[in-house]
């Protein structure tokens, strides 16, 4: 009776017959090679979806244990979800099944930890409605397996993902912002898949999804997005609705976001680069270290200059030493900056804060201010200021949020990068050296 009982289990299974093997009189307890019946019936490809159901009914209510694992702690419900004929094949009616008969949807594996949720989102023959089955078990969408993925990981990472798929794990309170052994999250392996859609980029959002997080090699979930080569302008535009997204953080090898936009995709980085001052954050950065905070150097001055110019750097908006740099050159502002060299040099050498030396100084040191301001709002975008501000642990001053009204007007007038001229012209009056 037991091989009447194998090979059906092994094969196409005709039920009639194995019911005949069944009333035979089988111990619950049979095994082969460390599997029971219902392991066979799970893993067998070539089993119709009503005869595998009706077949798992037979043996569950003959007394096999829906829980049995073998040497690997691998139960039949993790067998049914790694079967690769879902997509031929509907396997709702057998995972119902084995949840009737109490089936341990959260029991993890002893050699990978995964549970039946890891295995079925890993799984490349997944359905909608196979997902939607086993998650109405209510399993725990965030345990983690020995590389520390969720089940959301694989299934972000998986090419046949769905729209419906994401949005059913999402709708079950899965921690989306959870990093795996390799630092990474769900959102990093959902932006390099060619499956990725808006609405999914949406769905995260929607559940505060972290796209900042940079993984073991310095990148964020934008970045893969931007090389991917499904990536468009509206995908990029869903990420930058959420204010808190930021663009301007490089990789281990100082690369923006931006930097790996494919060149076919002329649109996506002419929008990308709307969100990244130029010359604020160079491509050679290193992101391992802060970036050097722009402003003038006090080290060598006597005091007190030295403490003046301390205060004063820290009245400048949050940007680096590069973009001072830039704007200590710019033509335009050249003359006001060299004049500013020269008195301070005079100061130096009368010393004292009620000499008529130290007063021009600090005039001079106002007027150069307001250069910088202007430069600031004709270049650096204002949705952005507050990225700036956290990255360079220095606030935005006072007197230039006061003027935020002015400044948005003119960057909507002038939103190009390539407009910088004409935000210029229209700041000029606002930001008077």
């Amino acid at each position: 009776m037991h091989a009447a009982l194998w090979d059906e289990v092994q094969g196409s299974c005709d039920v009639t017959k194995l019911q005949k093997a069944l009333d035979g009189g089988v111990e619950p307890s049979v095994v082969l090679d460390g599997w029971t019946p219902i392991h066979f019936l799970c893993d067998s490809r070539s089993v119709d979806p009503a005869a595998r159901a009706e077949g798992l009914r037979l043996l569950l209510q003959a007394g096999f244990d829906s829980n049995a694992v073998d040497e690997n702690g691998w139960s039949a419900l993790h067998l049914l979800c790694k079967n690769k004929s879902g997509e031929d094949e509907d396997l709702v009616q057998a995972i119902q099944q084995l949840l009737v008969a109490k089936a341990n949807v959260n029991l993890q594996t002893l050699d990978n930890k995964k549970s039946a949720l890891h295995i079925l989102c890993e799984n490349e023959a997944v359905s909608e409605n196979t997902l939607a089955a086993l998650l109405e078990a209510d399993p725990d969408v965030n345990l983690l397996d020995k590389d520390g993925n969720t089940p959301l990981h694989y299934l972000a990472e998986n090419h046949y993902v769905s729209d419906r798929m994401f949005s059913l794990m999402l709708a079950f309170q899965t921690n989306v912002n959870i990093l795996n052994n390799f630092q990474s999250t769900p959102a990093h392996y959902i932006c390099q898949n060619s499956c990725a859609t808006q609405l999914m980029i949406r769905d995260l959002l929607k559940h505060k999804v972290n796209f900042n997080i940079k993984n073991n090699i310095g990148n964020t979930p934008v970045h893969y997005l931007c090389e991917n080569d499904v990536v468009t302008v509206d995908m990029l535009k869903e990420i930058m609705n959420d204010k808190h997204v930021n663009v301007t953080i490089p990789n281990a090898l100082g690369k923006l976001a931006c930097d790996y936009i494919p060149s076919q995709k002329a649109d996506c980085l002419a929008y990308l680069q709307k969100f990244v001052a130029p010359n604020l954050l160079p491509a050679n950065c290193n992101s391992n270290a802060t970036a050097e905070i722009g402003g003038e150097d006090p080290s060598e001055l006597p005091e007190p200059l030295r403490s003046a110019l301390v205060a004063w750097n820290m009245s400048l908006p949050p940007f680096d030493a590069g973009f001072y740099n830039v704007v200590s050159c710019e033509a335009t502002f050249e003359p006001i900056y060299d004049e500013v060299q020269e008195i301070s040099r005079h100061a130096s050498e009368n010393l004292g804060e009620s000499s008529p030396a130290f007063i021009a100084w600090k005039k001079s040191l106002e007027k150069w201010r307001a250069c910088i301001l202007l430069a600031y709002a004709a270049l650096v975008p204002p949705n952005i200021w507050h990225q700036y501000a956290e990255h360079f642990q220095r606030p935005v001053p006072s007197d230039l949020l006061k003027a935020l009204g002015k400044v948005e007007a003119a960057w909507k007038q002038f939103p190009e990068q390539t407009q910088r001229r004409g935000r210029f012209q229209a700041l000029a009056d606002v930001f008077t050296p």
